[in-house]
């Protein structure tokens, strides 16, 4: 009899177990206390906040920061050509920080009556009016002498 009676104790025991765990689970589905609510942008200062948020809002939008893919965010985000570096991450309980290295234009130039910019690795982005305005203290280079520059 006392050997049925601790086998009944320790079923209730594991069944009160059971109980709170699916309790638990459930309060925090409903609660959703992991799920992303602020999006910090530091670093920035040409590429708007609301640009890098439309560019990452799928990868955000139904995922919390346990589950979130940070290296597709930034490789999203690597592909404006204004961005030099991006680095996410999460802070616990609902944070994403982005922290942005924007590009550094070393010079601006004319070819084909298009303008571009220079950077220091010597790649060539292309500018518009705006980014122009943006780098007003970038070096121009001019070629008044018409020869081919390489």
């Amino acid at each position: 009899m006392k050997k049925i009676k601790n086998i009944l104790w320790y079923l209730l025991y594991i069944n009160l177990i059971f109980f709170i765990g699916l309790m638990i689970s459930k309060y925090l589905i409903i609660l959703q206390p992991f799920k992303i609510n602020t999006i910090n942008i530091s670093g920035n200062d040409y590429i708007k906040s609301n640009q890098i948020l439309n560019t990452i809002i799928n990868h955000t939008k139904n995922y919390n920061v346990i589950n979130i893919q940070l290296k597709t965010i930034n490789s999203e985000i690597k592909k404006n050509n204004f961005i030099h570096n991006v680095k996410s991450y999460t802070k616990f309980p609902n944070t994403l920080i982005i922290e942005i290295e924007e590009l550094t234009p070393l010079a601006l130039f004319q070819k084909n009556q298009n303008f571009y910019f220079m950077d220091e690795s010597k790649n060539i982005i292309e500018a518009d009016y705006i980014a122009i305005n943006h780098y007003m203290n970038t070096p121009i280079i001019t070629n008044l002498s018409n020869q081919k520059i390489s």
